[in-house]
């Protein structure tokens, strides 16, 4: 068998408080040949989407964002990114 799988990142996405879940996407955002992380909230957790860098995520401690947008107030629904 193979290398049993290691963890790349481990952190809160968004508001710890929110227990509703939170979307994740992953692309080359900054195309340096690593996928980046996108974020976004679930339900009720507003509309504020984020993307890590994958050079600076790490398997402990929330990475630096590399981009944050927060478009529309009070989207209710959640957003999905993808």
């Amino acid at each position: 068998a193979g290398a049993p799988p290691a963890t790349l990142a481990n952190f809160f996405a968004g508001d710890p408080d929110n227990r509703n879940g939170v979307q994740v996407a992953a692309k080359d955002l900054d195309d340096d040949g690593r996928a980046d992380l996108l974020t976004a909230p679930g339900p009720g957790g507003g509309s504020a989407v984020t993307a890590y860098a994958g050079r600076t995520l790490a398997a402990a401690g929330t990475p630096p964002p590399l981009l944050r947008l927060d478009a529309v107030d009070a989207a209710a629904g959640g957003f999905f990114v993808g």
